[in-house]
């Protein structure tokens, strides 16, 4: 399962978009035709866009809870190539649902835009215990 800051998804979105590099390129008008302007892919700035049909409330609220957050970046592993990522959340949106049957609350046509800032650089701490053996 995907995280977030913390948080484990309880369902992976249902569409997501490839966190990859992306390149920007610019279109200038001339009086002749047309400039192109472009500049190498990097990851900084790249949307990833999340969907899911329907998701819990707790877990909505979770996410909701993340989106609220100002001025925080969040570790995002996609669990897609192995890669994390620090990212912002911009955009978190959902519709009200409530089943008739059970009476649980849901939340459906959820949306979620995370900007990418850069990779996340995850250190593992390692402890080494040594032992000695004395004798009288």
């Amino acid at each position: 399962m995907q995280s977030l800051g913390g948080y484990s998804f309880f369902w992976n979105p249902e569409r997501m978009t490839i966190p990859e590099k992306q390149k920007t390129v610019a279109v200038a008008e001339t009086y002749e035709g047309n400039a192109i302007f472009e500049w190498p892919a990097i990851m900084q700035g790249t949307q990833v866009e999340m969907e899911w049909e329907f998701m819990p409330k707790g877990m909505y609220n979770a996410l909701r809870a993340l989106y609220l957050q100002t001025d925080t970046t969040f570790v995002w592993d996609p669990e897609t190539s192995g890669n994390t990522y620090n990212v912002k959340i911009e955009k978190l949106s959902g519709e009200y649902f409530i089943t008739g049957l059970d009476g649980h609350a849901y939340r459906r046509n959820i949306k979620m835009t995370l900007n990418i800032r850069s990779r996340a650089v995850i250190t593992a701490t390692t402890t080494t215990t040594t032992s000695t053996t004395t004798t009288a």
